[in-house]
């Protein structure tokens, strides 16, 4: 995996060894995606409630499609008080893939005060991510297996003048899906 996202919204570079060139608009609560991953036409538009309105347990929604196929995705996030991610069940479906997971903050690990571990299952997939962004939003780091191989994926954003771009670099096997949910989350939050 080698990905650039650069400000306005283009996340460019390469996954699994094919293209990726989407126009992303992220952070944001609500918003969308189009374009290709992994060589796949992918088209997508999410909707996360307003935490403010909403506590502690905030719905999110993305709907779409990944390389023709239907995509609906829901989520609900229960927040600590702070308004902190505590825990948060996801499920739907890519495509014939159902998807079940689990996420839940745990103490340390990944150089963070707070990780993010999720356990699921996408399709006949088993994964278990560990995710990490540091207190500046600066860098991020994926760990864990996918199907029983280890991923690795590093994030780090850099500002010039006039100018910002986050990195995204490191090893992923796996179905693509499951890819450009765990990157896109990641930019979100970077």
């Amino acid at each position: 995996m080698d990905l650039t996202f650069e400000s306005p919204q283009l996340l460019s570079g390469s996954l699994c060894g094919q293209p990726v060139a989407l126009e992303l608009n992220t952070p944001a609560s609500e918003g969308r995606a189009a374009g290709t991953i992994a060589g796949m036409p992918i088209s997508a538009t999410w909707q996360i409630a307003d935490n403010n309105s909403v506590y502690p347990d905030v719905p999110c929604q993305l709907t779409g499609t990944f390389a023709g196929q239907p995509v609906e995705l829901r989520a609900s996030l229960h927040l600590q008080p702070g308004h902190f991610f505590d825990h948060g069940i996801i499920s739907g479906h890519i495509g014939a893939l159902a998807l079940e997971a689990t996420a839940e903050r745990v103490s340390g690990g990944l150089g963070s005060t707070s990780t993010v571990a999720v356990d699921g299952k996408l399709g006949s997939t088993d994964f278990i991510i560990y995710a990490a962004v540091d207190g500046p939003l600066t860098t991020g780091k994926i760990r864990g297996t996918v199907a029983g191989a280890a991923i690795r994926i590093d994030a780090a954003r850099t500002r010039h003048p006039g100018a910002e771009k986050t990195r995204l670099t490191g090893s992923y096997e796996g179905p693509p899906e499951l890819a450009a949910l765990a990157a896109g989350a990641l930019l979100h939050f970077i």
